[in-house]
């Protein structure tokens, strides 16, 4: 291994110095576009605004060559094509926002599309300057560490709330954070066979630690879409198996599924946890929408036995925490009185029991309605308690009943978003909700709820293309139509909360129509169609640049299924840089055997 490390210094310092006829100007270009490649991938994330600076320097660079060239490109058909594609997705972008609805989100993104036109003098710049196989792989192996370190140190320093992880693993940096580690374990482990033939003996070791750290920040993002796209990613990368050792595959695989078995059994990685509750959170939507498509009367109870408990796990105890909520089904005569009186056509019903000896009190959410005007609200109890809408002054409602009974409640509209339940020590409540209007309860299981929460998102991009199936509704509009429809009470306000939707069809479909669809189609299909073309080469770079390539649209198709990727400027850039630096390397290397 120490004769590794020497030749690996030597062949370092020969190459930083000037080769013979290169200018200065060149040699300086020359390492500005080496340290874009080798630093890009770690501090993608970790830097901030490092993306619009590598596609500044990037820009800058291949600028200055396009000149000094005569103005000629000097791109091949196959990079011609890679370009146009980049380019017809802003030109999509542009039309829809033209003759859609124009905001100001819309024109801030345009201004993220615009950065996909920078790949065409960052292909010149990657071209007249083009890194070693040996630095790009490099980067990635740093990027997989680096990302890999982070996960872990907000994990067990439990920073994360002010890190790429939150507490609940929901945010888009954690999201993203997830999807980047996948693509960059597996683009470097598909130069692997590179790797070996240079470093016999040092670089099984360096594989197996940078793909351990970027499997390792994947799982510990809690990013869902990022464990779905390994299964995938690792059949792709079976399909170089004319170049992998047969032990070395069967060892990677061997090594992901035991590290995902341990981290699930593992209570700190959460990963089991949030398994579970996305779940839970798409039989509550189902759930919602069918309470939703029975709703044909004034009065409505929440007495389905599962959506009133995903409910009730909102609810906010005072401290100390006392009382023991559950869900129980109604005594068959109880059912009948309620749906005689009430309407109601579930059984379930909510108990609430305070073991301690004082009184306790618990807050479980409600929907307010944004018109103006009061607040009303009904609910059926049974027991001894009170209940209080809203909060600040509002006045407690008093019950000792050993029968269902209606309590009808008032609150300003403004102080409307929950109730108040007040259980005496010792004492068991009895409670079903009752919804005046679509959503009134049911609508705050989502607030907290990321896969319901996409769930309904979808089911309002979808309408949205309905109403504007050519172009859509404008791009970067969503939020905007979202928000008129909250407004309007057709969808619960979750679904406004976002200028994205959190799939990347739908939000073509629904901002840019069936072009922007077509255009994002084109976007990831021609790149994976270019790379494809490599797969069987006999040269280890060729064959392991165009691997990587593949995975890059295939992994961001994946990964578009649960949140839109290319509306962030990071991944603009993440996309538009790598897939350069794989066409340029796989192009380089056609026809030779290293």
């Amino acid at each position: 291994m120490k004769q590794e490390l020497l030749q690996i210094k030597a062949a370092l310092l020969t190459w930083l110095k000037r080769g013979d006829g290169e200018g200065h100007a060149d040699h300086v270009m020359r390492l500005t576009v080496a340290a874009v490649v080798l630093l890009f991938p770690a501090a993608c994330l970790l830097v901030d605004r490092s993306d619009s600076l590598s596609l500044l320097l990037l820009l800058v660079i291949g600028l200055t060559a396009w000149v000094r060239n005569g103005f000629r490109a000097g791109l091949t058909r196959r990079e011609w094509a890679y370009v146009a594609v980049f380019a017809f997705f802003f030109v999509a972008g542009l039309l829809a926002f033209e003759f859609g609805h124009q905001t100001d989100a819309g024109f801030r993104l345009l201004g993220r599309y615009l950065r996909l036109l920078f790949v065409l003098p960052a292909l010149m710049a990657l071209k007249r300057y083009r890194p070693p196989a040996a630095l790009i792989w490099a980067g990635l192996g740093l990027g997989a560490l680096a990302l890999g370190a982070d996960a872990a140190w907000e994990r067990i320093a439990g920073g994360a709330g002010a890190g790429l992880l939150t507490a609940n693993t929901d945010s888009n940096a954690a999201i993203l954070l997830g999807d980047l580690s996948a693509l960059l374990t597996f683009t470097f482990a598909a130069g692997y066979v590179f790797i070996d033939q240079r470093l016999p003996r040092l670089g099984p070791w360096l594989v197996a630690l940078c793909v351990l750290a970027g499997l390792s920040a994947c799982f510990l993002s809690g990013a869902r879409g990022g464990w779905i796209a390994l299964p995938v990613l690792l059949i792709l990368f079976l399909t170089a198996r004319h170049l992998l050792h047969p032990r070395a595959v069967l060892a990677g695989a061997v090594v992901i599924v035991a590290l995902f078995a341990g981290l699930y059994f593992l209570p700190q990685a959460h990963v089991r946890e949030r398994i579970a509750s996305g779940v839970v959170q798409t039989r509550a939507y189902l759930r919602i929408q069918d309470s939703i498509a029975k709703f044909g009367h004034p009065l409505h109870c929440l007495d389905d036995v599962t959506l009133l408990g995903i409910w009730a796990s909102g609810a906010v105890q005072a401290a100390p925490p006392a009382i023991k909520i559950s869900v129980a089904k109604m005594r068959r005569s109880s059912a009948l009185v309620l749906q005689r009186r009430y309407g109601c056509t579930g059984t379930g019903v909510l108990v609430l029991y305070n073991p301690g000896p004082a009184k306790a009190s618990i807050r479980f959410p409600r929907y307010p309605r944004v018109d103006a005007g009061r607040a009303e609200t009904r609910w059926l109890v049974m027991g001894k308690g009170g209940v209080k809408f809203g909060h600040g002054g509002r006045s407690l409602h008093r019950f000792h009943t050993r029968k269902y009974v209606h309590v009808d409640m008032v609150a300003p509209r403004q102080f409307s978003d929950g109730v108040t339940v007040v259980v005496p020590a010792h004492s068991r409540i009895l409670l079903v909700p009752v919804e005046s209007f679509v959503g009134e309860y049911s609508y705050a299981v989502l607030a907290h709820a990321s896969v319901a929460e996409r769930l309904q998102m979808w089911s309002v991009a979808w309408d949205m293309f309905r109403h504007a199936p050519l172009l859509g509704v404008g791009t970067g509009a969503y939020m905007t139509e979202a928000r008129q429809r909250v407004e309007a009470n057709t969808a619960p306000p979750v679904v406004a909360v976002y200028d994205h939707p959190h799939n990347e069809y739908l939000d073509a479909l629904s901002s840019r129509g069936l072009l922007g669809l077509l255009a994002l189609l084109l976007f990831l299909g021609v790149p994976a169609w270019l790379f494809s073309c490599g797969l069987r080469s006999p040269d280890p770079v060729r064959m392991g640049a165009c691997l990587a390539g593949l995975m890059l649209p295939v992994g961001f198709a994946l990964f578009g299924l649960t949140e839109t990727m290319f509306i962030h400027s990071v991944t603009l850039g993440w996309y538009a840089i790598m897939t350069a630096v794989f066409l340029v390397t796989a192009d380089a290397t056609e026809g030779k055997v290293q």
